[in-house]
């Protein structure tokens, strides 16, 4: 276990951390998938998890058109923390981008997936949820407190992005214009409504590359990290994703109230396998965990015997 997976079990433990993307909810339950993606195993010995229906109950806004809502789940957050804590924002009228180095990410990947990671660049997203201070990661569909992501993660580096300062961009002002503006379907792409929407993401990739400011933070994500998450061709791959339903989640409705997994999994079948073979597993997976039940059960009534006996 890597000094990273160490703290994640602490925190996961402790009540620290919740995940609102449902998919890496389950994974961190200790569900794993398969060669393909409708197949997934339960565990047999689920780990403690919470999960966080923060995501369902945000209003419908979009990001140069595209739902937000669905951006922000794993399959298409992935890869993309810089314009995904940007389109996260617009939910919140104070708030701060945070770019750092995850030190210790960047050693879990080194072990686990030996990649040669010097560092690990990041930007994540810290706003207030019902008057508490939280912050909010894209990437993971992780919500935690300050302390314990820097306990997590080991940050270095740190450099932070107001609401202010971003309110004073035209490139802000232009995404708080358009946020509750969908795009036209993707299947009318060769429509001259569609056209005319290009030209609109267009009008942003512009706003981006002209962007000066002596902020020099600022103006770098802007015109590098937000750029360099070559926003123009992944819309219209988001797009063509979403419509054409490529992706798990795209197909799984996000549970709209809290979860704790060590007692949600007995009921939950939204991830259950396609695949006959592992279906019989995980049904033998369910009654061990009645089996657990029972045979735990039984230990506590004998032992609540005794304790009567111990005190007659």
């Amino acid at each position: 276990m890597t000094d990273y997976s160490y703290r994640m079990k602490y925190l996961k433990d402790n009540d620290k951390v919740s995940f609102y993307d449902y998919i890496t909810y389950k994974r961190e339950a200790g569900w794993w998938c398969g060669k393909y993606q409708d197949d997934w195993h339960r565990p047999k010995e689920i780990k403690k998890t919470l999960y966080n229906a923060f995501l369902t109950r945000l209003p419908d806004y979009y990001f140069l058109g595209f739902p937000i809502k669905e951006l922000l789940k794993s399959s298409y957050s992935n890869g993309y923390c810089y314009t995904c804590s940007l389109a996260l924002s617009l939910y919140f009228d104070d708030f701060e981008i945070i770019l750092a180095n995850l030190k210790n990410y960047a050693n879990h990947c080194k072990k686990v997936f030996q990649f040669n990671y010097q560092e690990y660049p990041h930007a994540f997203l810290k706003a207030k949820i019902n008057n508490h201070e939280y912050i909010i990661d894209t990437t993971w569909g992780m919500i935690t407190d300050y302390d314990s992501y820097d306990y997590l993660f080991s940050l270095e580096d740190i450099k932070k992005i107001t609401s202010k300062d971003l309110d004073n961009t035209k490139v802000y002002q232009y995404l708080k214009k358009m946020k509750k503006i969908k795009s036209p379907s993707y299947k009318d792409r060769e429509k001259e409504e569609y056209i005319d929407y290009l030209n609109d993401l267009n009008k942003y990739v512009k706003y981006c590359y002209e962007y000066k400011s002596d902020n020099l933070v600022l103006e770098d994500f802007i015109r590098s990290c937000l750029i360099a998450d070559r926003i123009e061709s992944t819309i219209l791959y988001w797009q063509e994703k979403y419509y054409y339903k490529k992706d798990l989640c795209d197909r799984v409705n996000f549970p709209k109230e809290n979860m704790l997994s060590t007692i949600d999994d007995r009921n939950d079948f939204l991830l259950d396998s396609n695949n006959i073979k592992t279906k019989e597993e995980n049904n033998e997976v369910l009654e061990l965990y009645e089996f657990l039940d029972i045979k735990k059960n039984k230990e506590l009534t004998i032992f609540q015997k005794l304790q009567r006996l111990l005190k007659m």
